[in-house]
This record gives structure tokens, C-alpha cells and sequence, in this order.
């Protein structure tokens, strides 16, 4: 059950916001002209580093939840 718990956390923080921020680009985009190429292109760019890190950020997170108990028990046992 703990699994599946944590399954909801990771869907939750990780998925349901990077869906909403696609979603929204779709529904702001507006057709493209040559002149707002590297805007776009610096924009890219920008987003994808930003995503990356974000995502790197929350794995990160649900690795630590995931691994939380293990390493209380794991203090524990070193100190009885």
C-alpha cells in the first residue's frame, strides 16, 4: 500500500504540473512568424533546463520519501 501512496505523491508533484504547464503553451501559442524564431528557440531552451531540473528535483524527492524508513531503522539499528 506504501507504493501505491507514493505512486500518487510522484503523479501529483511530477506529472499533473508538467501537463498543466503544457497544456497552458498550447492554449497561449499563437502562429509563428520568423522574426519571433529565436525568441522561441531562447524560450526552448530555457524551459527545457528548467524541466530538467525540476523533474531531477522531485525524483530526488520520491527517492528520499521511498528510502525514509530504511534509513531511520537503519540509525537505529546502529546505535542499539
Amino acid at each position: 500500500m506504501k507504493f501505491l501512496r507514493l505512486n500518487k505523491w510522484l503523479v501529483f508533484f511530477l506529472i499533473l504540473p508538467l501537463m498543466g504547464i503544457a497544456i497552458l503553451s498550447f492554449a497561449l501559442a499563437y502562429p509563428f512568424t520568423k522574426e519571433a524564431f529565436l525568441i522561441n528557440l531562447a524560450t526552448d531552451a530555457i524551459s527545457i533546463i528548467v524541466t530538467v531540473v525540476y523533474v531531477d528535483w522531485i525524483l530526488h524527492r520520491f527517492e528520499d520519501e521511498k528510502w525514509k524508513e530504511v534509513k531511520k531503522n537503519t540509525f537505529q539499528m546502529k546505535y542499539l
